[in-house]
Formats: structure tokens, sequence, C-alpha cells
């Protein structure tokens, strides 16, 4: 990532929907700007903040929506580009636990960004 760039993954949700956060990089690390949250595609296009690289899985939902269209200043990742896996997330552990970094793993609990529903979304 480069300096002053937002890195933002999203990710597919439920019909017509994203999850994504933001991420903010000072060119060696990157920090939490925005967490995860759910967005229609209209919601995305009025969140997402220049320049940024955005990834993940619903990047196919984002282009053919058309809303990067014309921006120069969004680099888009393949969506094969950074899966994500088992070795991955274990060399992210590696690198928190050589900082000195760990988790209470008893007190790990899921983040649900929003409630469980069956069927479309109210309008």
């Amino acid at each position: 990532a480069r300096k002053g760039e937002f890195i933002v993954p999203v990710i597919r949700s439920r019909q017509n929907e994203v999850y994504a956060a933001r991420f903010h990089s000072d060119g060696s690390d990157l920090k939490c700007a925005q967490p995860a949250a759910a967005f229609s595609l209209a919601e995305f296009a009025g969140w997402i903040k220049r320049p940024a690289l955005i990834c993940g899985n619903g990047v196919s939902m984002i282009v053919s929506a058309g809303l990067l269209d014309g921006k120069k200043d969004i680099e888009v990742l393949p969506e094969t580009a950074g899966a994500l896996s088992g070795g991955k997330i274990a060399e992210l552990g590696l690198k928190r636990l050589m900082r000195g970094e760990a988790d209470d793993v008893a007190a790990l609990e899921p983040v649900y960004v929003q409630e469980f529903r069956i069927g479309p979304k109210a309008e």
C-alpha cells in the first residue's frame, strides 16, 4: 500500500450489499480508519474515499455496478489476488506474536456487522 492510500476490503453480502472496512496506510503499517459495516451499492459509492485500493470478493459487484467508472485514483485488485487461506492467517498471527501481541482466546467473540435476516431487505 502506498502512503496516504486507503485500503478497502469489500466482501459480498446479500442482495446488492457489501461489507466493507477502511484502513489507512502510513507507508509501513495499516490503521483501521473505519470498522466493517454493511452498505448497499449506492451507499458504498458515497462512502468510498480516495485514493484507494479496493480488494476482496465483492470487487466484481462494485465494478459491474459502474461505481468506479472514471475514478482514476482508485486501484482495484482482482478478486483472486490475496485470497485468504489458513496459511495467510497463520502468517499474520505469527507476526503479531513476534511483536509480543496476543489475544485471550477464551474471550474472543464474533463480530456481527448486521442482524441475520431471511428474505429480501425491507425498503
